[in-house]
């Protein structure tokens, strides 16, 4: 059976528990956490809101990726559970069947992005020392930062 994966994939939901440093046998290093992405319906008979059954995406960040730099360290020192963010990465999702012979779905996301969200709470940002990236992302963050600038054809930030 061929798993569905989306390269482009974004949630917002509540983190579950507080993210953890893992590390594979093969010695990859991961920071971890489980996101609940609660769904509420409006019910037009009763009139009122109703939660529905909420989505769980186990996520993972490549703490030995370059290209990420020091997201999987700053996730890991500055999300706590409950705290909601929204994540952006590669999607899979593979069916399974648990010990009581109930199917299911494993959501799984690879995270290149994982944001705060500032609907609920309040943000005080601190800037990592420049970590050393990689020549491709450099031109990346480049490209994506002149394209940005007002008059250059890119969007007009001000």
């Amino acid at each position: 059976m061929a798993r569905p994966n989306i390269n482009d994939f974004r949630v917002t939901g509540n983190l579950v528990k507080d993210p953890e440093a893992v590390q594979l046998k093969s010695g990859k290093r991961l920071t971890t956490f489980t996101l609940a992405e609660n769904n509420r319906q409006f019910n037009r008979e009763a009139q009122q809101w109703e939660d529905g059954e909420p989505n769980y995406f186990d996520v993972a960040v490549d703490a030995d990726s370059s290209r990420l730099g020091n997201l999987a360290q700053n996730v890991g020192e500055s999300l706590h559970k409950g705290d909601r963010v929204s994540v952006e990465g590669s999607y899979t999702a593979s069916p399974y069947v648990n010990k009581n012979g109930e199917a299911g779905i494993n959501h799984k996301i690879w995270a290149s992005e994982v944001s705060p969200s500032l609907m609920f709470a309040s943000a005080d940002l601190h800037q990592n020392p420049r970590a050393e990236t990689s020549p491709s992302a450099q031109a990346e963050t480049a490209t994506t930062w002149e394209a940005a600038q007002p008059g250059s054809g890119g969007p007009d930030m001000g």
